[in-house]
C-alpha cells in the first residue's frame, strides 16, 4: 500500500461529517465504508476493481461533476482529491471546492509537477491555510478552509486571469517554436 493511502486512511477515521472523494484508491474507499463517523460519502471515480463502476451501497453515492456546486452548498464537507483527476478542470474546480468546503481539503499528487504547486498556490487567493506534507510516494497538501474568504465577483476575475495566463503561455510557446 502506498504511503499516501495509509495517511488518508488514518485521516478518514477521524472525519465526522460529509466526505467527498475524487479519484481515490479502492483501499481508501473500503475504509470509508467501514467507518461509522462519516454521515455521507460521495465518490467521483470512474473505475473499480470488480465491475468498472462503483455500486451505490451504504454511504457511497455517485454524483455528476456538472452538478457538483449545486449539490454541496456550503455544508461542512471534507474533500480528498487526486490532482490527476482534476488537472484539466482546475480553473473551475478551485473556486467551487473552496465554496463548498467549510472543513479541510486534502489535495495530493503521486509525482512532482510544477503545475501542481502553482495550483496549490492559487488556493492562497482565498485565504486558505496550506500545510505541505511530503511522503515517500508523493506530496499531500492539507488546505484548511475554516477562515476562507470567497466572493462571486473575485472568483470570476481569478478564472478570467487564469484563462489569460494560459493564452499568453500558448502564444509564447507558439512564437518560440
Amino acid at each position: 500500500m502506498k504511503k499516501i493511502d495509509t495517511y488518508l486512511i488514518k485521516k478518514v477515521k477521524s472525519i465526522k461529517n460529509n466526505l467527498i472523494l475524487i479519484g481515490c484508491s479502492d483501499d481508501v474507499i473500503e475504509e470509508v465504508n467501514k467507518c461509522n463517523n462519516i454521515k455521507v460519502c460521495y465518490v467521483l471515480n470512474n473505475l473499480s476493481k470488480v465491475s468498472g463502476k462503483y455500486e451505490e451501497k451504504g454511504k457511497l453515492k455517485r454524483i455528476n461533476l456538472k452538478k457538483f456546486k449545486r449539490k454541496f452548498k456550503k455544508n461542512k464537507n471534507t474533500l480528498i482529491v487526486n490532482y490527476d483527476d482534476i488537472s484539466i478542470y482546475y480553473k473551475r474546480f478551485i473556486p467551487i471546492s473552496v465554496y463548498i468546503t467549510k472543513d479541510i481539503i486534502y489535495l495530493y499528487c503521486n509525482h512532482e509537477d510544477e503545475k501542481f504547486v502553482s495550483i496549490v498556490n492559487k488556493y492562497r487567493r482565498y485565504k486558505v491555510d496550506i500545510e505541505e506534507i511530503k511522503l515517500s510516494d508523493g506530496v499531500l497538501y492539507k488546505l484548511d478552509c475554516c477562515n476562507k474568504r470567497i466572493n462571486f465577483i473575485t472568483s470570476k476575475m481569478y478564472i478570467f486571469k487564469d484563462t489569460l495566463e494560459n493564452i499568453f503561455d500558448l502564444v509564447g510557446d507558439y512564437l518560440i517554436n
